[in-house]
């Protein structure tokens, strides 16, 4: 089974993720037949099935003081870290969110932000995506 964690430091939008709805506009670049299985249609907005939203545990949690505990294929860090951080405290969370990491791993960012510079964990999986895939071994170097 999948399990997902979301977090956020801010209680406001933790309950907005806790009640997975989007306007149809949010999800125009998914596939129909995604749509069709993952949401269903609550007024003008699709909101995530039931079913998915039993594999997300919800944490309030500021990445600057603590991060959710195990290893992980998959990373979102979304206008958070590499926005409003600088640089020093970027490569700080950068390190942390490695070492949570598996190898080969994925990282995705914000379309508008980029790595801090010097930063030898990450590979460029796609540029224009923001997606970055940890290296697999010591040797990985960052192509950024």
């Amino acid at each position: 089974m999948i399990r997902i964690i979301a977090t956020d430091a801010d209680e406001t939008m933790m309950e907005r993720s806790r009640e997975g709805c989007y306007a149809s506009g949010s999800l125009k670049e998914l596939p129909v037949e995604l749509v069709a299985r993952a949401f269903k249609v609550s007024g003008k907005n699709y909101c995530i099935s039931d079913d998915l939203k039993e594999c997300v545990t919800f944490l309030r949690q500021d990445i600057r003081k603590s991060t959710p505990e195990g290893r992980f294929h998959l990373v979102l860090c979304r206008n958070s870290v590499f926005t409003y951080f600088d640089e020093a405290l970027q490569k700080e969370m950068l390190g942390r969110i490695a070492a949570r990491l598996l190898p080969g791993g994925v990282l995705v960012l914000g379309i508008h932000e980029s790595l801090p510079g010097g930063m030898k964990e990450f590979e460029v999986w796609s540029d224009r995506l923001k997606v970055f895939r940890k290296g697999t071994s010591e040797k990985a170097v960052s192509k950024n």
